[in-house]
């Protein structure tokens, strides 16, 4: 069965939450909506988020200089965390413990740092246009595109390893088994056997029908695709035809 959450909008990162429960948009405007719903909650501005705090409680992301979250109700104010240690990088993913944070700057370098703690670069160079990076749910390894899909062990040291030769926007399974990715107008699959040196498997297609936004915006720096936990459900942002905007897709169902 497939269905949409949310108003039409330009958005270009999706991220589900820790319950499951509710998406977070990023935009034209920062919003959180109910899966099946097409109501949100706007979140407050000057902010930019990023990802869920680790209880689902509230959204991580920046203000100018700064670390900050905002309650995922869309009440009360933008609170400060610290600031943010590295000038020209913007952060664009947090560990799922909230410990760690990585973004990239405008060399396309991917910069990464402990909350708490002396910034951290991971051995990344001459990334192109890479998207954004991620990090694995153990927080162990960053997942990022750059003339295909890459792996690197975080906080190093190690070398980076390719998983697939194809470039696409990706998201890591909240329990770790798969890397799901967007390939043209495909969703394709690379399963994960866990350990201390992961082993990754050959890519799959899962299904088709994926409709990018191919602003520049869009192809550079977006996270448009998200997984629940056992896989079961995918979500993403499907560009709607002209001169309409984007709108959220839900495909739920087994898809293996």
């Amino acid at each position: 069965m497939v269905g949409t959450s949310g108003q039409k909008s330009i958005s270009v990162v999706l991220r589900l939450s820790p319950n499951e429960k509710q998406l977070f948009t990023r935009g034209d405007l920062d919003s959180v909506i109910e899966i099946g719903r097409t109501g949100q909650v706007d979140l407050p501005k000057p902010f930019f988020g990023v990802v869920w705090s680790a209880d689902g409680s509230a959204i991580l992301g920046e203000v100018p200089g700064a670390l900050a979250e905002v309650s995922a109700s869309g009440g009360g104010k933008i609170r400060e965390i610290r600031k943010w240690p590295l000038d020209g990088v913007w952060p664009r993913s947090a560990s799922s413990d909230g410990k760690s944070i990585a973004g990239i700057d405008k060399a396309n370098h991917i910069w990464a740092s402990r909350v708490e703690g002396t910034p951290e670069e991971i051995a990344i160079r001459d990334m192109g246009k890479g998207t954004i990076p991620q990090f694995s749910p153990d927080g162990r390894w960053i997942l990022y595109s750059n003339d295909g899909l890459f792996v690197q062990p975080f906080p190093g040291p190690g070398p980076r390893r390719q998983i697939s030769d194809e470039n696409g926007p990706a998201a890591w399974r909240g329990d770790g088994k798969e890397i799901l990715y967007v390939a043209g107008e495909a969703v394709k699959s690379i399963a994960v056997q866990g350990g201390p040196e992961p082993v990754f498997g050959v890519p799959q297609k899962l299904f088709s029908g994926v409709r990018q936004n191919m602003s520049s915006v869009s192809r550079n720096a977006t996270s448009p695709l998200a997984v629940s936990r056992d896989g079961k459900r995918i979500f993403w942002l499907q560009a709607a035809e002209q001169p309409e905007s984007n709108v959220i897709h839900v495909k739920i169902g087994a898809v293996h």
